[in-house]
């Protein structure tokens, strides 16, 4: 999985703004969770579906999923405004640059921030109701089935993985999961549709913390750690995993497990591959 340390420097850069950057050149676009919807694809007399061309703005992929043409994908925000505008690579990124100069603390002030400073952050022990709408998420008739709070060493509540579900236009089971966090709005803690801020702490750290002589099993994702804790000796096992699936393995704090007893996990879906291969290194 492409992340944004494989990207040039200025797409490193220009991917942490990503959202605002393509809210400003693409007319008609918008963004849908992690995800920028960039209208319809001027490279296809055929598209009239504004949903097909999108641009992950937390790894830089990008592609036109209705077309078979190759050059149609690619990552970083270069070779897609190269693409998107049918220009050179020179031209590209200096288009970017224009862009970047609005977020840079230059002569144009930033407009807003990809995420709010770190000192905006507000872990608190006592968050309120998570009150946020689903609406824009792509469920239709979705229904929040989870709320998995992310809870650092000292019992704060970070933020979240929100789980929502629905039906499809055919009936079928319609699944979204994004994260959210708590962010100070006027000086008063707030939810919001931001990744909580980096790293993030493990799903179960508190209960990790609490059997400093227990061996861990180190899982993916809550539902999995919620499933298997009943069946555990508690002083002897504990279960923790971490938010975000495999491509969120570097932005996770591990230091809780340094020292710790941990066994050598498989990778449920490639078992040939082994924790350690996918990049949990401890």
């Amino acid at each position: 999985m492409t992340n944004v340390k494989q990207l040039s420097k200025l797409d490193a850069e220009a991917q942490e703004w990503a959202a605002d950057i393509l809210d400003d050149l693409v007319e008609g676009g918008h963004v849908d969770g992690r995800e920028f919807i960039a209208g319809t694809n001027p490279n296809r007399d055929d598209d009239t579906n504004p949903g097909t061309f999108k641009v992950n703005t937390e790894t830089g992929m990008w592609a036109d999923f209705g077309s078979t043409d190759p050059k149609a994908r690619g990552c970083g925000m270069t070779s897609f405004v190269e693409y998107r505008w049918g220009i050179s690579r020179a031209d590209a990124e200096g288009k970017i640059r224009d862009a970047l100069k609005a977020y840079e603390g230059g002569a144009a002030p930033a407009k807003r921030l990809p995420m709010e400073p770190e000192s905006d952050a507000l872990p608190t022990a006592t968050p309120p109701a998570f009150t946020l709408s689903v609406d824009h998420l792509k469920v239709p008739r979705g229904q929040i089935t989870g709320i998995h709070p992310l809870i650092d060493a000292q019992g704060r509540t970070h933020g979240a993985e929100i789980r929502v579900e629905g039906t499809g236009a055919n009936g079928e089971r319609v699944k979204d999961c994004r994260l959210a966090s708590l962010r100070n709005v006027g000086g008063v803690p707030t939810w919001t549709w931001r990744g909580p801020a980096k790293p993030y702490p493990l799903f179960n750290l508190p209960a990790l913390l609490s059997a400093p002589s227990a061996r861990v099993l180190v899982l993916e994702g809550y539902n999995k750690v919620k499933a298997i804790t009943p069946l555990l000796n508690e002083k002897e096992w504990v279960a923790v995993a971490w938010v975000g699936g495999a491509g969120a393995v570097e932005k996770t704090d591990w230091s809780p497990l340094h020292g710790r007893s941990v066994p050598r996990l498989v990778c449920t879906r490639f078992p040939q591959r082994s924790s350690s291969e996918v990049g949990i290194e401890l």
